[in-house]
């Protein structure tokens, strides 16, 4: 969505500078949603890139839902290879339908072992009453109770070496009821905020999810020394 990218990378400008990355950090990989691009994801990156984290934005096509969450899902699986390596270890940020895609990347194509931190924002777990309203495979698999959802919640499977973590946001409008953001067996966040871009928008949001991942990383290596969230302040607008 032209308007969501425009906003992101508007906001994004008053927000610190990139640092050199730092090479002892994880990367970041950040999965777009639904009538999206790798753009709409760009005031997060930034925050993550002040930290030294180098970060990826791929743009997944077709966005618009014609395609199955499958299809989509292989097209990130290739993105990775390409652009990390096949071994690579990295963290996974899913932003709405970005999170069902990584879902069927971690649980369909045996892409868990290289992500200790898997994150969702405002994704679409127990699907949506607004995917209803439009027609394509992958939307089909986003609505209320979806034979897709419910297969990927029944065989959750998390080992102890791996953190996954959900945001919904109550105000959510577009993940409708908004609960349907919670991810079965994983660690649970409630962000409030002006709706289902707050994750990707809102400053305060984006501070909670980086603080959240930081705080998984030292629960996965306990004693070692991670770059704070706070080290990356917003600008005042």
């Amino acid at each position: 969505m032209k308007i969501t990218a425009w906003l992101a990378g508007t906001l994004a400008t008053l927000d610190p500078a990139p640092q050199p990355p730092q090479p002892d950090l994880t990367p970041i990989v950040l999965v777009h949603g639904l009538d999206g691009t790798g753009a709409d994801m760009a005031r997060l990156a930034r925050h993550f890139r002040a930290q030294g984290r180098t970060v990826f934005c791929p743009s997944l096509v077709p966005s618009n839902g014609s395609a199955s969450l499958e299809t989509l899902a292989a097209q990130f699986s290739a993105y990775v290879d390409e652009h990390l390596g096949p071994d690579q270890p990295f963290h996974l940020i899913g932003y709405s339908m970005g999170g069902m895609v990584g879902r069927h990347y971690l649980q369909d194509l045996d892409g868990q072992p290289r992500v200790p931190v898997f994150i969702t924002l405002s994704s679409p777990h127990h699907g949506t009453w607004i995917a209803h309203l439009r027609k394509g495979d992958g939307l089909r698999q986003m609505r209320r109770r979806s034979d897709d959802s419910q297969r990927l919640n029944a065989q959750i499977e998390i080992p102890a070496s791996t953190r996954w973590i959900s945001f919904c946001v109550p105000t959510d409008l577009i993940i409708v009821p908004s609960h349907s953001s919670h991810l079965p067996r994983a660690q649970q966040h409630t962000l409030w905020g002006l709706g289902h871009f707050t994750c990707i928008m809102e400053r305060h949001a984006i501070r909670r999810v980086a603080q959240a991942l930081v705080e998984a990383e030292k629960s996965l290596n306990p004693g070692s020394e991670i770059a704070p969230s706070s080290s990356a302040r917003f600008a005042a607008p």
